[in-house]
């Protein structure tokens, strides 16, 4: 999992919205798109698409399910072993 893909995850996982304007301001990515297909693709993350939220763009939430938030946190631990 790259860093990006990490960072996004890691601010969804603490009940945050994300959008491509946040993430462009923060430097995280301007192809936030990319990485939240490849959470939902790869990983099979559910993630919910907003689109027009706040007048912001699209939205994304992470879905509040018991499998899903395992899912999401078994990658941040891997990520974080892997770091040390």
């Amino acid at each position: 999992m790259r860093k990006r893909v990490y960072k996004v995850l890691k601010a969804l996982e603490h009940g945050d919205w994300v959008s491509v304007k946040i993430c462009k301001s923060e430097g995280i990515s301007s192809r936030v798109r990319n990485e939240i297909s490849e959470l939902r693709r790869i990983y099979h993350i559910e993630i919910i698409t907003v689109e027009c939220f706040l007048g912001r763009g699209a939205a994304y939430f992470l879905v509040d399910s018991n499998v899903n938030l395992g899912r999401v946190n078994r990658l941040l631990k891997k990520h974080k072993k892997k770091k040390k």
